[in-house]
């Protein structure tokens, strides 16, 4: 399997050394193909005559998304505060001043967009389909209590590269230079790349850097792949509070275990699960409480 970008490149330069005549490319379609596989797949092509892609069959009981293999202004929705919510914000007001900001960010099609419409309750919230990338600019929703905002909430597109884009900014550093995350971040976005081959991530970057903190959105039935380590590594530089949103927990397939362990060796100790398919009765206060761990700001708004 091919997984880090180590191994990505022993490959590459394993092929490029002996390119084969014909080369079999094995796929999973449980997993959506983002643009990074697909920019891998092209690489591994051209260093073979004639290459082909086999779709792996799924196992039995598990999901296939193999329908979803290819053959600027933020919009704005309004959504009143439902009665349960209320009431835990009643405390908010007093110490507000300006809405709370919170990017939810992640892989493509993890249920950043579902998890919008369940805190929400609006179900016509953007667009949710098994392709790969059907968010493709940022969207936000603003709650609001007697008609005054106390949270934004951002939708953001999926990453969808971050391996490449990782090493991209690693290269940033000019000789004797040392950047900390945000001026590399920076440095990045007024380059020609996040107009270019980077577009959706300076997108998803960019907003992060406007708001007050991020949520994470994880597929807990995914493997924790070098992919989301590298995710987290370009989000963390953004130097905003992460909290990770367990999702598709529900179920009995989900690695959430191997998730919050891997989180804490990335020193993110502070997670919350939350199925936006089947969310517990307290989901959300649990969500808002762990938000209030990491982000003081939010602390008068969110606890309570």
């Amino acid at each position: 399997m091919i997984d880090s970008r180590e191994q990505r490149q022993r490959l590459l330069e394993q092929l490029s050394r002996f390119p084969p005549a014909r080369l079999l490319v094995a796929c999973d379609p449980r997993r959506s193909p983002d643009r990074g596989s697909l920019a891998l797949l092209g690489e591994l092509a051209r260093s073979a005559a004639s290459t082909r892609i086999w779709l792996l069959p799924a196992p039995p009981g598990k999901p296939s998304t193999t329908p979803a293999w290819p053959t600027g202004t933020t919009p704005w929705r309004n959504c009143a505060c439902p009665t349960a919510r209320v009431h835990r914000c009643a405390g908010w007001r007093a110490a507000m001043t300006s809405p709370l900001k919170l990017a939810v960010v992640g892989h493509t099609n993890v249920g950043k967009t579902s998890l919008l419409r369940t805190l929400t309750r609006d179900g016509e919230f953007g667009e949710v389909s098994p392709r790969a990338s059907t968010t493709r600019h940022v969207e936000g929703a603003r709650l609001s209590v007697d008609g005054e905002s106390l949270l934004e909430l951002y939708d953001t597109p999926g990453l969808e590269d971050a391996i490449a884009l990782l090493e991209h900014l690693e290269r940033l550093d000019r000789p004797g230079e040392r950047l900390d995350g945000p001026a590399r971040l920076g440095r990045f976005l007024d380059g020609g790349e996040a107009r270019l081959r980077f577009e959706q991530e300076a997108k998803v970057l960019r907003q992060l850097l406007a708001s007050d903190a991020g949520l994470y959105v994880i597929d807990a039935r995914e493997p924790v792949l070098a992919k989301y380590r590298d995710e987290l590594a370009v989000l963390s530089m953004s130097g905003r509070p992460l909290l990770p949103v367990l999702n598709f927990v529900a179920g009995g397939q989900h690695r959430e275990d191997d998730w919050n362990a891997a989180l804490a060796r990335l020193g993110l100790h502070a997670r919350v699960a939350f199925d936006s398919v089947a969310p517990p009765l307290d989901s959300e206060r649990r969500l808002y409480q762990s938000l209030a761990l990491l982000l003081d700001k939010a602390r008068g708004r969110c606890s309570g």
